[in-house]
């Protein structure tokens, strides 16, 4: 039920980054209207204190380098400690 994710969520503990990146094609892979690049995806896992366990997942036809820049750059710092189910 809602109720027991409102008690069991709590604050972030700990989180996962992992960079997904896109095979290269040996040809473009065409749409009605344009060419689609390979994509690269940043994905994180989130745990929470009380062992919750949640996914977030970001898309780019861009490169990876500029995605995973803030992560290293102690963007998950501001995160941790966090409320799980705060609004973003």
């Amino acid at each position: 039920s809602e109720l027991w994710l409102l008690i069991m969520a709590g604050r972030i503990a700990s989180l996962e980054v992992f960079a997904l990146v896109g095979p290269k094609l040996p040809r473009p892979h065409w749409t009605a209207h344009f060419p689609v690049p390979p994509g690269n995806e940043i994905l994180v896992r989130l745990k929470t204190q009380e062992g919750v366990q949640g996914f977030g997942l970001a898309s780019s036809y861009t490169a990876i380098d500029p995605l995973v820049k803030p992560w290293k750059n102690g963007f998950a710092d501001l995160i941790m400690g966090q409320d799980a189910l705060a609004p973003e």
